[in-house]
């Protein structure tokens, strides 16, 4: 979805669904879908923590604008 960001060599199963804002880790393993704003890693994918509030899509500014 929406502001939700993949790391390098992320392996997302099909029909997953990764929420808003949410930060998956390089070389992680997603076996389920992921909740908006947290950050997952690991294999499988596991809760890691918050997205920071300054890292938000609504919070940043995009040349052009």
């Amino acid at each position: 979805k929406r502001g939700s960001r993949i790391g390098a060599n992320a392996t997302i199963l099909p029909g997953i669904i990764i929420g808003e804002d949410t930060l998956v880790a390089a070389g992680s393993v997603v076996t389920k879908n992921l909740e908006p704003r947290k950050i997952f890693a690991g294999v499988p994918a596991k809760y890691f923590g918050e997205v920071p509030e300054e890292q938000l899509v609504e919070k940043q500014e995009f040349y052009g604008e």
